[in-house]
């Protein structure tokens, strides 16, 4: 579980000492294991085998990188993706930062692996992060759910591929390396687009 203290950067991103552990795939017909069985540390309640991280949590912050792990939990319990708190929350709905090569459509669903966020941090992730520096959409979800996985395929051929895999797919979702949750967001709508967050009036 992540410790949640406030962060001078967010908790959600990776860092150079911390990386995916090499793991062999063995692809059998229950769906894909590494050696030694499918261990409980390693499969979810729904039976969905993860990528382990491993190493300290310390090292130059990667801006473009999510630490796989803290993802995972902070879009599943929908906390905050800078300090692992509770997000912000209005009638209009949960606060999201969504990155302009996010595809978002006003009153449309969208799919996401970015958890929300709190808004004492929603500023200061404008200005920290390169990414959101060059575009983004500030967003309120009123409600949203697990969609699917982020991960990697692995074909009865021998083949591999990353893909977005929905938990609909069961035949896919046993052959995947999960890496990243995916949640649908339902009908987000802009967050004050025409004004700072920090200008915004609930």
């Amino acid at each position: 579980m992540i410790t949640t203290t406030l962060r001078s950067v967010p908790g959600v991103l990776a860092r150079t000492d911390r990386r995916p552990r090499t793991e062999h795939v063995v692809l059998g017909p229950e769906g894909v294991r590494f050696p030694g069985g499918r261990r409980a540390d390693q499969v979810d309640e729904d039976g969905i085998l993860w990528r382990p991280w491993t190493g300290p949590d310390t090292g130059p912050v990667l801006w473009n990188r999510f630490d796989d792990e803290r993802q995972r939990e902070l879009l599943d319990r929908l906390l905050c993706a800078h300090c692992g708190r509770e997000p912000d929350r209005t009638e209009a709905g949960m606060l999201w930062l969504l990155p302009a090569t996010e595809a978002f459509t006003s009153g449309r669903d969208a799919l996401t692996t970015i958890p929300p966020i709190c808004r004492p941090h929603a500023d200061r992730a404008l200005a920290l992060c390169p990414e959101l520096g060059q575009g983004h959409t500030a967003v309120r979800v009123r409600r949203s759910d697990r969609w699917g996985v982020r991960g990697t395929v692995h074909h009865p051929d021998g083949t591999r591929t990353d893909e977005d895999v929905p938990f609909t797919d069961p035949m896919r979702i046993r052959r995947t390396v999960a890496h990243q949750l995916i949640r649908r967001l339902w009908d987000s709508v802009p967050s004050v687009p025409d004004r700072p967050l920090h200008e915004e009036v609930l």
